[in-house]
């Protein structure tokens, strides 16, 4: 019971550790804590109560969802949903791009072919 109170439980110092998995002496301190609560009989929800009422909910890995915590739940969602617009608005974009340019007349297609023509002439100079 100690140790999945312990997996549950955020090292207050190193942040993105359990207390389980940090060898700091905070965490050292609060998985003492947790086990002396637990031999006096306390229950987990007790336990993980206490210590939210000491440190707030940041001690808790997994922050419940509330209406404080909502952004940090919905952020990930938001994130997504922003790439995917992007990719979608990137791709209708490219495709408006592809279709105009099939647009351009044959006389403009011509110009356009002997220019790169000319481009590519002199280059190819240049590099001699």
């Amino acid at each position: 019971r100690a140790r999945n109170l312990a997996k549950q439980l955020r090292c207050l110092v190193c942040q993105n550790q359990s207390i389980d998995d940090s060898v700091a002496v905070l965490a050292k301190d609060l998985r003492r804590e947790v086990r002396t609560q637990l031999a006096a009989g306390q229950t987990d929800a007790a336990i993980l109560s206490d210590l939210r009422a000491k440190y707030g909910d940041y001690v808790l890995l997994a922050p419940p969802l509330a209406r404080d915590t909502m952004a940090l739940w919905l952020a990930p969602v938001g994130f997504i949903l922003l790439g995917i617009a992007i990719t979608l608005g990137m791709r209708r974009r490219a495709a408006q791009i592809d279709s105009a340019d099939n647009s351009i007349s044959s006389a403009d297609r011509a110009r356009i072919d002997a220019l790169k023509r000319q481009h590519e002439n002199l280059n190819k100079r240049d590099t001699r």
